[in-house]
């Protein structure tokens, strides 16, 4: 006779399981670790990552269950053991904790008392846990082994004598960066994380490896003994160094920037960070960071006020013609930033091409460029104005409107936009470009413009 599920109304893709006396609905082939997390029950843990294949290392997540009324012969790693239909967890009786109470003590026979000088002081999982289920005094008085540290590059510091052997690291290098550049050598107490040929880390995700280790044994170089996480106020912002815009925080202490770490967001970047975005802050402070105006004398560059560089850039404008004007945008620069550059420059090139373009940078009445994004609704575009007043010539890339533009008095950047349509359904009245009677698509500090940079 074949069991019968204990709750018929699932769905067959579920199994209903207890843990603590808490019943819930847990889909089929997920570890108990992964249902106690989805119901807010916390069991300590250090291997386990949700992002990196299962290792069972550390044994710290060990748990009491029981099957059909029959208990299992010793307790089970959480996060290695499959749901069952039925399944009873018990996490926090004495079978459990007695188990986890003495993986802590294993764990914490080799590990050396560095936290007052750790860098991971504060954030740091073990110490976290070994306050829950540590003891005050070690049964152990034997000498700790001593593991040599290895030289990981200018970005990871090492400290392997603090290492517990949770293979994350190991894991991370394996399956997100798939570099394999570490690895576990020799077996038992002898046990080393390393890269073997004693050479850094070449992938460039090599910073994640700080965040995953759960101890102080890899931690941020650069970062090293500048401040203590309770002294940091985070600040979230996105990385711009290439086209995924990573989520990230900026840990900030007195204004000063101190380090970036990642953002979870599971659309864009989950919880990894690359390292141009982890430690592209450093150059905020860096000695060759431009930090006024700089204007090239003969074949070296000399500081100048801001108002000495803008008029140096409107002289080049004017003077400047044809093929003889370019842009050279920085690839680090943003998609709106590109954008804008793109809308604005064929004012500017046009201006500068012009016989009239010398002074038609400061006219009122500056040149504009012929084919610009439609501002209406496809069903409502205007028809051009029949007005006999000078206009700038602008016309919609995608329908005929034509714009009757003209300065008000006094103020070169006060410009009527006035649309005259013949069509029925385009019935919107005149309005002044400073007003949001209608939707546009840029934003209010372009219109302000004058109307031959806009």
């Amino acid at each position: 006779m074949s069991a019968q599920p204990v709750n018929p109304n699932l769905p067959p893709d579920h199994v209903t399981i207890s843990i603590d006396g808490v019943e819930m609905a847990v889909p089929k082939g997920s570890m108990i670790i992964q249902a106690a997390d989805k119901a807010g029950i916390p069991i300590p843990r250090f291997c386990y990552h949700e992002k990196l294949p299962i290792a069972a290392n550390c044994r710290m997540c060990l748990v009491d269950t029981e099957i059909g009324g029959r208990p299992a012969p010793k307790p089970s790693p959480a996060c290695a053991t499959p749901v069952m239909d039925g399944m009873k967890v018990f996490t926090r009786n004495d079978k459990a904790l007695k188990a986890q109470r003495n993986v802590m003590e294993f764990l914490l026979i080799n590990h050396p008392l560095d936290c007052p000088i750790c860098d991971q002081g504060g954030e740091c999982e073990l110490q976290d846990l070994s306050l829950g289920y540590g003891r005050s005094v070690s049964r152990f008085v034997e000498r700790k082994r001593v593991v040599p540290d290895e030289d990981l590059g200018p970005l990871v510091a090492t400290e392997m004598t603090r290492c517990i052997q949770c293979t994350r690291c190991v894991r991370f290098t394996a399956e997100i960066a798939g570099t394999y550049e570490l690895g576990g050598m020799q077996r038992g107490e002898n046990l080393q994380i390393g890269t073997y040929d004693g050479q850094p880390l070449m992938t460039e995700l090599s910073g994640n490896v700080i965040d995953v280790c759960p101890v102080g044994a890899l931690t941020n170089k650069v970062y090293r003994f500048k401040a203590r996480p309770w002294e940091l106020i985070a600040r979230p912002s996105l990385g711009y160094h290439d086209a995924l815009g990573s989520n990230l925080f900026h840990h900030v202490r007195r204004g000063e920037l101190l380090r970036s770490v990642p953002r979870d967001n599971e659309a864009v970047n989950e919880c990894w960070l690359s390292d141009r975005d982890r430690y592209a802050h450093e150059g905020l402070t860096a000695d060759d960071r431009a930090t006024v105006p700089l204007i090239r004398d003969g074949d070296g560059f000399r500081e100048a006020s801001w108002d000495e560089a803008l008029d140096m850039a409107v002289r080049i404008l004017r003077e400047s013609a044809g093929d003889a004007l370019g842009v050279l945008a920085h690839p680090a620069t943003s998609n709106e930033e590109g954008t804008l550059l793109a809308r604005a420059w064929p004012a500017v090139s046009a201006a500068a091409t012009s016989t009239t373009a010398s002074a038609s940078l400061t006219s009122p009445m500056a040149p504009r460029p012929s084919r610009l994004p439609c501002r209406w609704p496809r069903s409502s575009r205007p028809m051009p104005s029949s007005s006999s007043a000078p206009t700038c010539g602008m016309k919609c890339r995608c329908c005929t409107s034509a714009c009757a533009r003209r300065p008000s008095a006094g103020q070169r950047s006060t410009w009527s936009i006035r649309w005259t349509s013949t069509s029925p359904s385009a019935s919107r009245p005149s309005t002044s470009c400073r007003r949001r009677s209608w939707p546009r698509p840029w934003p209010a500090w372009i219109w302000a413009m004058p109307c031959g940079l806009r």
